[in-house]
């Protein structure tokens, strides 16, 4: 499979000289529940990280059926959390917590014991549903800033409430609660207080007015989903209360990838982040405007006294999952270095990159639609013409997000490249060129725990810029003309 491989638990020293790591420094505890793995990250005032340790994480298919065990998950954090305390029993002055969006639970308030496994955010189940009983539009956008898509939350709620025995028990018993897979981290890892949710992780429920930053009552009347059974939304940066193993602040709750907005500090507007892991996100801040570009999301990173912070979203979920796809289908293991490898042999082969029509996960933006997965009929066979071809529709796909972005009139200044995949210097070369832009990869493998860190740390003056690999556009003629032949045998997949 597709993902970044660990070497074990690590300490990094990211200074070069032992004597400015100062362990007097109140340092930052991120938690980063993520799709294969639960991590925490320690962080010095300066923004280097000293301590990472993970747990790994499974993901369980069963057709359109994608869950994990949500009392794995709670485990792995608070492992990760109590090895992080050992090393750092007496330093820590805050934590963050930043976790994937559109992934929900539902747990029994009375002993916080998961009613059902995680419905992941790749979970596409309840489709046929929401086609049919999906609100207006044009009115779900101007609320929440979303299309209706089965990845978000609310139709995965539904489903439970229509299928599942034990949470309609608990909902007529009035213990259930359900949302967002942060709001269950929170409520276990900070019991006895009321559960809550930060506002980046409700928004991608459907069920959120994203400038008021609450639930709406017209949506929730519409999915039929009470306000009790949902977690109180909060700002990203506000008191979730003190950790039980520590008696350390919670001090900030974020998505994984609004957080990685934050890496080097509040973003700019016009710098459009690019995050490529199991989904490819693109992201341009609008500052306290909210802007709204047809067929793609609007957003909220983060809402505090001096106002909102909006952006612009794009959305690709065959990213890393494609990998993954590929990786199931060949029996072979892809690893960045074997994807590396296969790039440069159909570099050195001069043969021509096959199509592939990536519809791994549903289409996301600006398509929307569902699609499977299929190599053009004359593809060669070989496993570096498979992977190259991924690869290149990954590029395609986030590429039309930007050229999206771009005919709306948005200002586009650079592109700037993070996440695992992030370290495939082809697929951030190939954006660039088909974008036109100039781009940047931040060098710090931990975007979104880094930008998350930012957030829950009170004191940002010492905060250090990351590195940056730069990235040039080039003409990149037989790119284009291959993105060409993509844009129209997409579209030919898509007509009736």
């Amino acid at each position: 499979m597709y993902r970044r491989y660990f070497s074990g638990d690590r300490t990094i020293i990211s200074s070069g000289n032992d004597n400015d790591a100062d362990a007097s420094r109140t340092l930052t505890l991120v938690v980063d529940q993520g799709t294969h793995a639960s991590r925490a990250l320690v962080f010095d005032a300066r923004g280097i990280c000293v301590h990472d340790v993970h747990r790994e994480v499974t993901l369980d298919h069963a057709g359109e059926h994608i869950e994990q065990d949500a009392g794995r998950l709670v485990d792995s954090v608070q492992e990760v959390i109590e090895a992080a305390l050992a090393e750092y029993p007496d330093t820590i002055g805050c934590m963050a917590l930043a976790t994937q969006r559109s992934t929900v639970v539902a747990w029994d308030t009375r002993d916080g014991r998961p009613l059902a496994p995680a419905i992941s955010w790749q979970d596409r189940r309840n489709a046929d549903w929401l086609l049919r009983h999906a609100p207006p539009a044009d009115r779900l956008a101007r609320v929440t800033g979303l299309r209706a898509s089965p990845h978000y939350g609310a139709s995965k709620l539904r489903w439970w409430l229509d299928h599942d025995p034990a949470i309609q028990q608990a909902a007529r018993n009035g213990v259930l609660r359900m949302g967002p897979l942060a709001a269950f981290l929170v409520a276990r890892l900070i019991p006895g207080r009321p559960p809550t949710v930060d506002v980046t992780n409700a928004a991608r429920t459907l069920l959120l007015d994203i400038d008021r930053g609450d639930w709406d009552e017209d949506l929730l009347a519409h999915f039929g989903i009470r306000r009790e059974w949902l977690p109180t939304v909060q700002p990203v940066r506000a008191d979730y209360g003190r950790l039980r193993s520590g008696d350390i602040p919670l001090t900030a709750v974020s998505g994984d990838q609004t957080a990685a907005l934050f890496v080097d500090g509040c973003p700019e507007p016009g710098e459009t982040r690019v995050n490529l892991g199991s989904g490819a996100f693109v992201l341009t801040v609008t500052g306290t405007q909210r802007r709204d570009v047809p067929d793609l999301l609007a957003g909220l990173a983060d809402r505090n006294p001096g106002g909102p912070l909006y952006y612009v979203e794009g959305t690709v979920n065959g990213a890393g999952t494609a990998l993954d796809w590929l990786a199931a289908r060949s029996g072979e293991t892809l690893d960045p270095p074997r994807i590396e490898s296969a790039l440069q042999e159909m570099a050195n082969t001069g043969q021509e990159t096959p199509l592939f029509i990536n519809g791994v996960g549903g289409l996301g933006s600006p398509w929307w639609a569902a699609t499977e997965p299929r190599f053009e009929a004359d593809a060669p066979t070989s496993l570096a013409a498979h992977v190259a071809a991924v690869v290149e529709s990954i590029a395609f796909l986030v590429a039309e997000n930007i050229a999206r972005m771009h005919e709306s009139g948005l200002t586009l200044g650079r592109l700037v490249f993070t996440g695992g995949l992030s370290g495939l210097d082809r697929l951030c070369q190939y954006i660039v060129d088909l974008a036109g832009l100039p781009g940047e990869r931040i060098v710090h493998p931990e975007a979104t725990a880094r930008g998350a860190a930012w957030l829950a740390a009170k004191d940002h003056q010492s905060w250090t810029l990351t590195p940056r690999t730069p990235y040039t556009p080039r003409p990149a003629v037989a790119l284009r003309r291959r993105q060409q032949r993509f844009r129209a045998a997409l579209q030919a997949s898509l007509s009736p």
